[in-house]
């Protein structure tokens, strides 16, 4: 049977996992995104790798997850007052995580011979008609439709960068002071970042941790997805059949790790194999 035409859209971290199931298979996708994201910033890691792409444990590396407040008020400084709702915040302090860092190991999820074309979407209509052209597209940012009625809240990370390098112990730390507007910090892989809501409250100045000089503060704005949102958009009539909405803000699941990308997708492709297509989303 002749392999499937795949197209790829969007290049960030769930789009990695979608591509390495698809070259698991003998599948070689096309990639169409803004850019290449590599290891956003921030409090991400990766849980977990295909055995194409590592064998061994001794990849991944310890983080500690400590606490300080309350998780009603860490809930409060990003949602507001809500109860109740599904949140990361650790119900123990000093628990301790393992995982991968991603600046390492994305770029080898996506491999060598990458087929990148840089290229943004403006519109739905648009994805559909360039749908036309594969048999499979999986896409793995929401429909222009639904941002148009689903909720997301803007956050601000802000990573320091000094003229030294930070100490290799991983640690992340979340946030229940109501003084701070920070509700999240960690030193990852040797990056110290901050995570705070946009529309947050709080008084108290932030100070990072003096490691030599500090020579830059990069921020950038990301979104979190409102956990208010126990089910995604529907998923609109003329969506094409063989459009698969993938990963956690395509599909607008809070709590979707980027790694379920590639079970699901590769069951994908085995009931593509059968001949049976379908537009529900991975």
């Amino acid at each position: 049977m002749a392999q499937p035409r795949v197209a790829i859209l969007g290049a960030g971290p769930t789009a990695a996992y979608v591509y390495r199931a698809c070259l698991d298979k003998g599948i070689h996708p096309q990639v169409f995104g803004k850019e290449m994201v590599h290891g956003p910033h921030g409090a991400f890691w990766l849980y977990w790798l295909p055995q194409s792409v590592s064998t061994s444990r001794a990849d991944m590396e310890t983080i500690l997850i400590t606490k300080t407040g309350t998780v009603e008020e860490y809930r409060r400084k990003i949602w507001g007052e809500v109860e109740g709702v599904n949140c990361s915040f650790p119900t123990q302090d000093n628990a301790q995580m393992s995982g991968y860092d991603p600046d390492i190991w994305i770029p080898k999820l996506w491999g060598k011979e990458i087929a990148f074309d840089q290229r943004e979407f403006v519109s739905d209509k648009e994805i559909y008609s360039f749908a036309e052209d594969w048999d499979i597209v999986f896409q793995t940012f929401p429909t222009f439709e639904s941002r148009l009625y689903m909720n997301r809240i803007p956050i601000e990370i802000c990573t320091y960068m000094f003229d030294m390098e930070m100490s290799s112990d991983n640690m992340i730390e979340y946030n229940g002071d109501p003084d701070f507007r920070i509700y999240r910090s960690s030193n990852l892989f040797g990056v110290f970042s901050t995570e705070s809501a946009i529309n947050g409250e709080g008084r108290k100045t932030f100070f990072p941790p003096s490691v030599g000089h500090l020579y830059s503060i990069c921020k950038t704005i990301a979104y979190k997805i409102d956990p208010r949102q126990y089910q995604g958009p529907d998923i609109p009539a003329e969506m094409p059949d063989n459009l698969a909405m993938v990963g956690r803000h395509a599909t607008w699941t809070a709590h979707r790790m980027a790694h379920r990308a590639y079970s699901l997708v590769r069951r994908y492709l085995a009931v593509w194999e059968m001949g049976v297509g379908g537009k529900d989303g991975c």
